[in-house]
């Protein structure tokens, strides 16, 4: 008879421990967004270098990195249930894949021009990120 107690209390711990677990898991979510949005400033300055220089190759690898961040921001966001931001960073890897396809193609000209839609961050970070008294940022919970 003393079994049966203790079964419902051990399963009342394990759903206590879920739901405290359950709770905490945006976090790592938003803490991979923090560290792709990291790698996406530089590989952006990297990427306006190349357009600069009108180096094809250059361009090509530096929209691509563009294209696979965009995508990783994309997964978060959704996750995260931020369809406008999820929106923004569909639209930002459209541009980065039509500027690889472009830059390959050895046409320069056309890369520049699909570059303009990577580089439009402002309005996603306007909505959802935050500056915190260090200066650092965060992402708006």
């Amino acid at each position: 008879m003393r079994k049966f107690p203790v079964l419902i209390g051990s399963c009342m711990i394990v759903a206590l421990v879920l739901t405290v677990v359950g709770q905490q898991l945006p976090q790592p979510a938003l803490d991979r967004l923090d560290a792709i949005m990291k790698e996406v400033g530089p590989t952006n300055q990297a990427l306006q270098q190349g357009l600069t220089a009108k180096d094809a190759a250059k361009i090509a690898a530096d929209a691509q990195k563009m294209q696979d961040l965009m995508g990783q921001s994309e997964t978060v966001f959704m996750k995260q249930k931020m369809q406008d931001a999820a929106d923004m960073a569909k639209a930002a890897g459209a541009a980065a894949a039509e500027t690889v396809k472009a830059a390959k193609a050895g046409n320069v000209d056309a890369a520049v021009a699909a570059a303009a839609g990577i580089g439009k961050c402002k309005a996603c970070h306007a909505v959802h990120r935050e500056q915190l008294p260090d200066k650092s940022f965060t992402t708006k919970r």
